[in-house]
C-alpha cells in the first residue's frame, strides 16, 4: 500500500496512524512508476476533483495491466447525500461532480467494470443497501481494457 496526498500536513498526520509508505504528490501526476501497482483505490475522492480525466488517466497509467481500479463515490441519488448537499457547512457542498451517473460513466471510460450500490446510511445507521435512493455509496470496480 502506498498513500498519496498533496498536503504535507495530511501526510504527517497519516504517518502517526499507518505504517505504509506515504508520498507527497498530486493525483494528476503521481510519483509512481507506470504499471507498478495492483490496485488503485479512491474513497469518496473523485467527486471532489476538478481534473477528473487527468486523475483517471494517471490512475490507469500506474495500474498493472492485471490490476483493479476501485472507486467509492458518494451517490447523489441517495436521500443521505441529497440531504447533506442541502445542509449548511457540509463538506458535501465541496463536491464538483454532483451527478453520480455521469461520474460513473466517466470512470467506465477508463476501465471495464460495473457500478454497484452497497452502503445505505439513514438516521446515522449504516446498513447494506442496493437501492439507489438509499445507498449513500456506490462502488465502481474495473480493470484495464484488453
Amino acid at each position: 500500500m502506498i498513500g498519496v496526498d498533496r498536503s504535507e500536513a495530511m501526510i504527517q498526520a497519516a504517518q502517526d496512524r499507518v505504517s505504509a509508505p506515504l508520498v507527497l504528490g498530486d493525483a494528476t501526476t503521481l510519483p509512481i512508476a507506470t504499471a507498478s501497482v495492483d490496485a488503485v483505490v479512491f474513497v469518496s475522492t473523485l467527486e471532489f476533483l476538478l481534473e477528473i480525466d487527468a486523475v483517471l488517466a494517471e490512475a490507469t497509467r500506474v495500474l498493472d495491466p492485471e490490476g483493479t481500479l476501485v472507486a467509492l463515490v458518494l451517490n447523489t441519488r441517495s436521500e443521505y447525500v441529497r440531504s447533506n448537499l442541502q445542509r449548511e457547512g457540509s463538506y458535501f457542498l465541496r463536491m464538483v461532480h454532483r451527478d453520480t451517473e455521469a461520474l460513473v460513466d466517466t470512470i467506465l471510460e477508463y476501465v471495464e467494470g460495473e457500478q454497484e450500490f452497497f452502503l445505505g446510511i439513514s438516521d446515522e445507521q449504516v446498513s447494506e443497501s442496493t437501492d439507489p435512493s438509499k445507498a449513500a455509496i456506490s462502488a465502481v470496480v474495473g480493470t484495464l481494457p484488453e
